[in-house]
């Protein structure tokens, strides 16, 4: 037996040290890629109860669309679209205290959700709190001027339901971000 002398010792385990860094990563990738694809296979799913959930509201069903998201909140507690969507379902039942909850959820999980903004304020008018919701539409128009047009369509709801101060606010609004809107002037 033959043995290795001190430089070729250290060469040696800089070589073991290499091969234990490589199969490391090897084996980091490979957890990452487990993990990507589980990730990607939960929003798979999540996806599909939401659309499940948006079939049922087209069917007029709320509470079994409802029950889509909360299955879809089973997989992701945190995800936005999914607190965000039990928050309008909500609020589509007057059920203020319960839509305010999961809209605040949703935006604390994505403070940049622009839309999470925008139902919140809706949540805000059918409370009556209508000063509440300007506050709420604005933020939403900050975080996304392309919301304008939404904007719109909500103040012409409002001056058919005789909301005309807030109706004139939120084309005010619109026209802010969007002077040359056609639909607001």
């Amino acid at each position: 037996m033959k043995l290795l002398s001190e430089k070729q010792a250290r060469e040696f385990e800089q070589h073991v040290f290499e091969c234990e860094k490589c199969a490391r990563d090897i084996s980091t990738g490979l957890d990452n890629s487990f993990i990507l694809r589980e990730y990607r296979k939960e929003s798979v799913k999540i996806n599909e109860l939401l659309e499940e959930s948006q079939k049922s509201l087209d069917k007029g069903n709320i509470k079994t669309a409802r029950n889509y998201c909360f299955r879809a909140l089973q997989i992701d507690p945190e995800n936005t679209n999914v607190l965000k969507e039990i928050g309008f379902l909500y609020n589509m039942e007057k059920n203020w205290k319960r839509a305010l909850e999961y809209m605040h959820r949703a935006i604390e999980s994505s403070e940049e959700n622009s839309v999470a903004y925008f139902h919140l304020g809706q949540v805000k008018v059918g409370m009556g709190e209508d000063e509440k919701a300007m506050k709420w539409f604005k933020k939403a128009a900050e975080l996304d001027p392309e919301i304008a047009d939404s904007l719109v369509e909500l103040a012409f709801k409002f001056e058919k339901a005789k909301k005309t101060i807030l109706a004139k606010k939120l084309l005010e609004l619109s026209l802010t971000l969007d002077p040359n809107n056609g639909n607001a002037r």
